[in-house]
């Protein structure tokens, strides 16, 4: 196992729309980490966020109500969440749970 279990990567970001990298394991341990960035996200005026998964290795529970939540908050504000490069591990979980559509943009 690495030494970083998670990472989460501010790649670009303008007033409105921030894109972010995640990297590792999304997990109880490293969900907190992903809800303080977007949070701060959404403090700083973005409305939309696009998370960039690729290098997404494992995705639970805890992984996806950050997810879940980070959505809600960015849809009360009149934006969106998304994410793109969904890796293999991350894209079964949220397609048995039905947000692969949404959250997929597609």
């Amino acid at each position: 196992m690495d030494a970083v279990d998670f990472e989460v990567q501010r790649v670009s970001s303008d007033a409105q729309v921030w894109r972010l990298a995640v990297r590792g394991e999304l997990d109880a341990a490293s969900a907190g980490r992903l809800t303080e960035v977007l949070d701060f996200a959404l403090e700083q005026g973005a409305r939309f966020a696009v998370l960039r998964c690729d290098d997404l290795q494992f995705l639970d529970s805890s992984g996806l109500r950050a997810i879940v939540r980070a959505q809600n908050a960015f849809e009360d504000v009149g934006g969106r969440l998304l994410l793109e490069g969904i890796s293999g591990a991350a894209e079964r979980v949220l397609e048995l749970t039905g947000l692969l559509e949404s959250l997929a943009g597609r």
